[in-house]
């Protein structure tokens, strides 16, 4: 997995992925949103890409039922050796990174690099996020 941000000023998504509608739980009651939210095989041209964050999920094709939770901002310190990313078993990771501030027009990109599989992959997320 990696992780860039930019302050680009305007979307970095060229084509693919599925619109997601995001859920804004204000204290006042109001669902209004400033973010656009796409998810999925997304193509993307960050105009000043900034890494924030790299880590090894998987050294093979996943398996099913694989699941990863991505933090940001909060404490580290999950240990990585109870498990083996070369083997078949299903693997349930926790990967932390340092917060991340996406300014006004700004863009995050999650990206995954993965050796070759036969067929698509599918997924199933949750995103939680703050908004000021």
């Amino acid at each position: 997995t990696t992780i860039y941000i930019d302050d680009a000023g305007a979307t970095a998504r060229a084509s693919g992925g599925t619109a997601i509608t995001p859920v804004n739980c204000k204290s006042d009651g109001s669902q209004t949103t400033g973010a656009v939210l796409y998810f999925g095989p997304v193509v993307t041209a960050m105009a000043t890409p900034y890494k924030v964050g790299q880590q090894i999920v998987r050294e093979v094709i996943p398996v099913v039922q694989d699941t990863v939770l991505m933090r940001f901002g909060s404490p580290s310190g999950h240990p990585h050796a109870g498990y083996t990313t070369a083997g078949t078993a299903t693997i349930h990771t926790i990967q932390d990174f340092a917060p991340i501030i996406i300014g006004p027009g700004g863009n995050l990109n999650i990206s995954q690099i993965r050796p070759s599989q036969s067929a698509a992959a599918s997924y199933q997320f949750s995103f939680g996020y703050i908004e000021r």
